[in-house]
């Protein structure tokens, strides 16, 4: 992310949107805030926000995008590379809930997107892919633990069958 020095006025315009549509999207609800509010609560006319997000659902997919980015720096900052994958699940869990309870406008946004996913054909595809690349985060670490997995498994399996 840029500093704000070198951030074009364009640039910060659009931040200034997707702060105050997530300020907003959390306050109302994503169904009740229309871009006519946001344009208002960043104090543009509607026609100058829509240059910027030409849909109300390609903003959503803007603060999404912020929102996750958000999120996997907390969680991310969080485990360790000497984790193991169990303790990295379990790291994973808590800290998306200590991040939600932190964060409760941002967590609204991350349950929009299962929703979307869902219901809104407009967004379906980002949601979608939103949701998977969440998926592939915790895949990684439970395939990360098989080996582990397996090793304890056949452990137990060897201690049981030599105990006969």
């Amino acid at each position: 992310m840029k500093d704000d020095s070198t951030k074009t006025k364009g640039q910060r315009t659009q931040e200034h949107i997707i702060e105050m549509a997530l300020k907003l999207y959390g306050k109302h609800g994503f169904a009740n805030t229309s871009m006519q509010m946001i344009a208002n609560e960043c104090e543009l006319s509607q026609g100058a926000v829509m240059q910027h997000f030409t849909s109300k659902a390609r903003l959503l997919e803007a603060v999404r995008k912020q929102v996750t980015a958000s999120n996997h720096r907390f969680v991310d900052s969080k485990i360790l590379p000497t984790d193991d994958s169990l303790a990295a699940i379990r790291k994973h869990i808590l800290y998306n809930l200590d991040w939600a309870l932190r964060y409760p406008a941002e967590a609204n946004v991350i349950i929009l997107t299962y929703e979307t996913a869902i219901h809104d054909e407009e967004s379906r595809d980002v949601s979608s892919g939103a949701i998977r690349l969440g998926t592939e985060r915790l895949y990684r670490f439970v395939l990360e633990g098989l080996p582990i997995a397996l090793n304890k498994c056949n452990t137990l399996i060897l201690r049981f069958t030599t105990f006969k």
